[in-house]
């Protein structure tokens, strides 16, 4: 019996420990299912977990008399346009599944965005029955809740329960409506200490702290906790009140002042429907029929909903301005481009340099991996480059007769072939004009080259040249014999050799 009740214990202090020193969204009557909900979820095993998963997307599916249809099944409960997303339980932060007893945001956050991605889903539906959970975490969804309006309808259907963080969620949707005998509210923020310094000291356990830091042990469960401490601790829940006020305020469109006179009241129905916390009380199966019909215009109850919030905008933005939302566009947009255009000038270099043979492939590489040099500088360069290129060496054939590789080693001038039958008398004369010719045409070559690089401009890149301050920066020749050496060490083409040649 003693194992039994000092297991239990060690459940309730993992649970507490989960909410200890934190700001919670919590009704306070419901603290004790709370944390018996995050002790079970702490001793849950992932197989256990998956299991639970299951159980709870089963009996959803059964609450809303949709066939589980294992054909093209979705991520979500979906029928006929609806994608229905639980807010179950305890809500946690940074936790990626729903169990029934314990959801998190996370995975209401994923479910969202699968649905307002998925071309089938025409409305999102939020089903809803939790006394809340974590602050952290919860405000930052509920605002992707409020934005995601602008993108496709959402009506969060309570059934029974939607209190503090699970209220905070829930009425960000477009609609929500609530079953006649649901629960709603508690709009307010609390921080739990357990103090554990009694059992300790009946235990003759005393606890000793060397700090530094005034602060350094605040809220620490071994002492009670101090007058100071627990008057920060009402100034930060009152500063995340103040959050939650402003949520629903923006949501359901009604003043802080409204909404802060609620003081985290709970109420029925019927009363949270004059307070303007909620559209309509419905059943769960009148619930989606008629946020549909609203939709088409063609709901008879429709009138009586509208006059009960006239008060409301017509349409309800996010958090941020209009001006945030600008330079956001404004910093995607230019992000993008400029990735764009990085990709788009380094793929144009490498297809030039291929577009002038196999040869040049890879100084077009060279090129395109420095951002420093443009698409037209790199064009100067392969151009250069190509021109630069030395001939083959010719080729004799028996008798010393010059054979020739390819049109680039013809003779431009005409003189190298003779048409009237006389060139073959003299093989000798014909081989010395031949190299004669070659000599000049690498010579024009190298000018050529050397004309290019020092006629355009250059980023500065490499190291300078010898004897000189290592901080100045290179020449316009230097930069070209730089390159020239990155070509010859891949290619094998040494431009030098050639142009002394």
């Amino acid at each position: 019996m003693a194992k039994a009740r000092k297991a239990d214990l060690d459940i309730l202090v993992g649970g507490f420990q989960r909410i200890s020193l934190r700001d919670c969204l919590v009704v306070p009557e419901l603290v004790q299912p709370f944390v018996a909900n995050l002790a079970r979820y702490s001793h849950t095993s992932a197989e256990d977990g998956a299991a639970l998963e299951v159980a709870s997307r089963e009996a959803l599916h059964l609450a809303y008399g949709y066939e589980d249809c294992s054909e093209n099944r979705k991520p979500y409960v979906y029928n006929d346009g609806n994608a229905v997303i639980p807010i179950h339980g305890t809500l946690l932060n940074r936790f990626n599944s729903s169990w029934g007893f314990v959801t998190g945001y996370n995975y209401v956050r994923r479910m969202l965005n699968l649905a307002l991605d998925d071309d089938d889903v025409e409305r999102i539906v939020f089903d809803v029955d939790s006394p809340g959970g974590e602050a952290a975490g919860c405000f930052e969804l509920a605002r992707e809740i409020l934005a995601s309006r602008r993108v496709k309808p959402s009506v969060a259907v309570v059934d029974s329960v939607s209190a503090s963080g699970g209220y905070a969620l829930p009425c960000c949707a477009t609609k929500i409506y609530a079953i006649p005998s649901a629960r709603v509210g508690s709009i307010g923020v609390y921080r739990m200490h357990v103090s554990y310094e009694g059992a300790l000291k009946d235990a003759g356990i005393k606890v000793t702290f060397a700090q530094a830091g005034d602060h350094k042990t605040d809220g620490n469960p071994y002492k009670d906790l101090p007058q100071s401490v627990l008057d920060d601790w009402r100034e930060s829940a009152g500063k995340v009140w103040d959050d939650f006020i402003s949520l629903v305020s923006d949501a359901r469109g009604i003043s802080d002042a409204a909404v802060r006179d609620t003081q985290a009241r709970v109420y029925r129905a019927d009363e949270a429907l004059d307070k303007g916390l909620i559209d309509a009380v419905k059943t769960t199966t009148e619930a989606v029929s008629a946020f549909v019909a609203e939709l088409a215009d063609d709901d008879p109850s429709n009138q009586d909903d509208e006059e009960a919030m006239t008060d409301k905008p017509k349409e309800v933005t996010s958090g941020l301005s209009a001006a945030d939302l600008q330079t956001i566009g404004t910093m995607i947009a230019t992000s993008v481009g400029g990735a764009i255009a990085g990709l788009t000038r380094s793929q144009s270099i490498k297809d030039y340099g291929a577009s002038k043979g196999k040869a040049f492939v890879a100084l077009a590489a060279t090129l395109a991996s420095d951002e420093n040099i443009s698409l037209e500088q790199a064009k100067v360069i392969i151009d250069a480059a190509v021109g630069a290129v030395p001939s083959t060496p010719p080729k004799k054939k028996k008798g010393g007769r010059v054979e020739s590789d390819g049109p680039e080693n013809e003779d431009d001038d005409g003189e190298g072939d003779d048409d009237d039958g006389e060139g073959d008398d003299d093989d000798g004369e014909e081989a010395g004009d031949v190299a004669a010719r070659r000599r000049r045409q690498r010579q024009d070559n190298a000018n050529h080259f050397n004309n290019a690089m020092n006629n355009s401009d250059h980023p500065k890149v490499g190291a300078g040249g010898k004897g000189k301050d290592p901080n100045a920066a290179p020449t316009d020749e230097e930069k070209a014999d730089m390159l020239i050496a990155d070509y010859a060490s891949t290619t094998g083409v040494d431009f030098k050799k050639s142009k002394a040649a």
